[in-house]
């Protein structure tokens, strides 16, 4: 048997040609049948398309005159005289299966779509899951701050509680202590009341001292020693960190303020201002805290030379206070020598002021004049 279309050589089995699609016996096709292989172009070359176009044209040609000429019924009554007749049992299962093919057909391209569409990620479930996983971690954090704060307020409650406790029992222990006090008679206020009563009668028999004594043992605390015999290098000089005066000479080219009686230079010197001998007038030199002296170093007079200390006035009589604890009013000789005062027990003190109280007269001017001050401890 060949095809209608190509000329195509065909089997038995086949529904449609394997070249042009047509489709072999249409008169037993229905509306649920496949019809893609009958719209198939045919399978073969350019030369062998005009062939078969060739041969079908005038098929077309005589088919169409003898639809002209010819009725419907009677064109269907030879066709199938001349086409063997095949039970149609045979001809539905092939068409079962070539439908089943299809449906397994589109399955399977259908599964592939869907698997390409899961395998790509989609950015917004990446984006949902980092935002979630970000929750967690936020969670995670509160809740450790949350079980610190917890921990420390729990901290703080027992310490509070302890030293309640504490405080408690501090309280209670006095308590008790008064009641003993109260209960029982005080040892030690009797024993303290004994030694009283046996001081006071110790005073009583002893004799009272005189003040005379007392200023003695003050004064004894200013003794007049020979520098030359003293090692200095055994103690520390003392430095002075400010020095007032209560009355200063002007000169435009010396500073005979208080400065220079504590500035290490024995050639510089404080000069009173006023008239006389410069009796009231003094210099106060503090030093750069509380120490303990042992030494003053007095140089009196004008020590630039031995002409201007003969010329100046000199302190005859100081009285020099040592802070608030030891004063004395200490006389000088009219020499030109370093004097030395020393305390056999150190006098501990911040400050020491010499106030003139009289004065040897210069043989050319009045103001009195010291030049340097020097302190050991």
């Amino acid at each position: 048997m060949k095809c209608e279309r190509c000329g195509n050589q065909l089997d038995d089995t086949d529904l449609f040609c394997p070249k042009c699609g047509k489709a072999v016996f249409e008169e037993y096709m229905d509306d649920d049948d496949i019809w893609d292989e009958y719209d198939r172009e045919p399978k073969v070359g350019s030369k062998e398309k005009l062939e078969i176009s060739k041969e079908i044209q005038p098929e077309k040609a005589s088919k169409v005159e003898e639809t002209k000429e010819s009725p419907k019924e009677e064109n269907k009554q030879e066709e199938a005289a001349k086409m063997p007749q095949i039970p149609k049992e045979e001809s539905k299962p092939k068409r079962k299966t070539e439908a089943k093919k299809a449906d397994k057909k589109t399955k399977k391209t259908t599964s592939k779509k869907t698997e390409e569409v899961s395998g790509k990620k989609s950015p917004v479930g990446l984006i949902c899951a980092c935002i979630l996983m970000v929750c967690l971690l936020i969670g995670v954090l509160w809740g450790m701050m949350t079980v610190r704060q917890m921990e420390k307020e729990q901290a703080t409650k027992t310490t509070a509680d302890n030293s309640q406790e504490q405080e408690n029992q501090a309280s209670v222990s006095t308590d008790n202590a008064k009641t003993e006090e109260t209960t029982k008679p005080d040892k030690a206020e009797e024993a303290e009341q004994k030694e009283n009563e046996t001081k006071t009668e110790e005073q009583e028999q002893q004799p009272e001292a005189k003040p005379e004594e007392v200023e003695q043992k003050k004064q004894d605390y200013f003794v007049m020693a020979d520098k030359e015999g003293i090692d200095f290098s055994q103690y520390t000089k003392l430095t002075v960190a400010n020095a007032e005066q209560s009355s200063m000479a002007s000169s435009g080219n010396y500073d005979y303020s208080a400065k220079s009686a504590a500035d290490g230079d024995i050639t510089s010197s404080w000069q009173e201002g006023v008239e006389g001998l410069g009796e009231g007038t003094g210099i106060k030199l503090s030093l750069d805290g509380t120490h303990k002296i042992r030494y003053i170093v007095l140089y009196l007079g004008n020590w630039r030379s031995d002409e201007m200390w003969q010329k100046n006035a000199r302190p005859s009589k100081l009285s020099i206070n040592l802070g608030d604890n030891q004063a004395k009013d200490v006389e000088f000789s009219d020499e030109k020598k370093a004097f030395c005062l020393s305390f056999d027990e150190p006098v501990e003190a911040s400050f020491v002021s010499l106030y003139i109280q009289a004065g040897y007269a210069g043989a050319k001017w009045n103001d009195n004049c010291i030049s340097e001050v020097e302190f050991y401890e």
